[in-house]
C-alpha cells in the first residue's frame, strides 16, 4: 500500500524476487497504475478487499507492506491480512495506531518495522543495472533547484504523475 518511491521500489523488487502476484494500492490512481505497469502488479482498491471482482481470485493476502505511514491504511491492512501473515511498516507515520494486541495473537500476525539497513547496500547496488530501465520510469521530471517550490505545489495539487523528481544542482551557484 502506497505507490510513492518506496512503495514503487518495493513492488518492483517483489515482482522480480517472487512468483506471487503483487498487488498495489494507492489513492492516486495514476501512481498506482504506473507502479502496476512497471512491476507487473495488479492495482486493487484496498477498501474493497477481499472481494475485489477485478482479481482472478479472492486474494489470500499473507504479506503486506505499508509505505503510506497512514494509520488508517495500516489498520485496513491488518483487517485483510490472512492468519499467519506479516505487515511490514516502512512509511513514516504521523499518528498512533489503535491496536488490539489480541488481533496479532489470535491471527498470528507479525508486525515488523523496517527503517535502516545493515548489509543490504552492496546487493542493492548490484541490482541497479538490471533495474535501471524500470526505475527510470518512476522519475517524473528532472528540475533545477530553483524549481523545487513549483514541484512541491504540483505534488500538493495531485498533479505530479511520477514517483520521484530528480533535483539537478545548477553549476556555479
Amino acid at each position: 500500500a502506497g505507490c510513492g518511491p518506496i512503495g514503487g521500489l518495493a513492488a518492483l523488487l517483489l515482482s522480480r524476487r517472487s512468483e506471487r502476484q503483487v498487488l498495489v494500492a494507492d489513492r492516486n490512481a495514476a501512481r498506482a497504475e504506473l507502479v502496476a505497469e512497471v512491476s507487473g502488479g495488479t492495482v486493487v482498491d484496498l477498501d474493497a478487499l477481499p472481494c475485489d471482482p477485478n482479481l482472478r481470485h479472492a486474494p489470500n493476502l499473507r504479506h503486506a507492506i505499508d509505505a503510506t505511514g497512514s494509520v488508517a491504511v495500516m489498520a485496513r491492512l491488518l483487517d485483510v491480512l490472512a492468519g499467519g501473515g506479516t505487515l511490514a511498516l516502512v512509511g513514516i507515520s504521523h499518528g498512533r495506531l489503535d491496536l488490539d494486541p489480541n488481533l496479532l495473537v489470535e491471527r498470528e500476525i507479525a508486525l515488523v518495522g523496517c527503517h535502516a539497513f545493515a548489509d543490504e547496500l552492496a546487493p542493492a547496488v548490484a541490482m541497479l543495472g538490471d533495474l535501471a530501465p524500470a526505475l527510470s520510469r518512476f522519475v517524473s521530471e528532472e528540475i533545477a533547484i530553483g524549481e523545487i517550490p513549483a514541484a512541491y505545489q504540483r505534488l500538493i495539487d495531485g498533479a505530479s504523475g511520477g514517483l520521484k523528481t530528480i533535483v539537478r544542482m545548477e553549476s556555479g551557484r
